[in-house]
């Protein structure tokens, strides 16, 4: 794998974590400025699932290509 395909791969994990993370954390303050019902929970708890379904994926991804997070420094293979 090239340095700019790594590149780019970290790149797409950070900006979809970072989706779906923000995705969690809006319906957490939806729901404390309204009447929760049963669907809000349920949308909280299937995004919330999303997001741990993506770390899984990412960090699998990652293990496989034997790449570093985004913060680190070297992304050799």
């Amino acid at each position: 794998m090239r340095v700019i395909e790594k590149i780019l791969l970290i790149e797409y994990i950070q900006h979809n974590h970072d989706f779906y993370e923000n995705e969690v954390i809006k319906l957490k303050q939806q729901l404390r400025y309204r009447n929760i019902d049963v669907n809000d929970c349920v949308e909280l708890s299937l995004a919330i699932e999303r997001l741990q379904a993506f770390e899984k994926f990412s960090k699998d991804v990652m293990s496989l290509l034997s790449l570093k997070s985004a913060g680190d420094e070297d992304i050799s293979i």
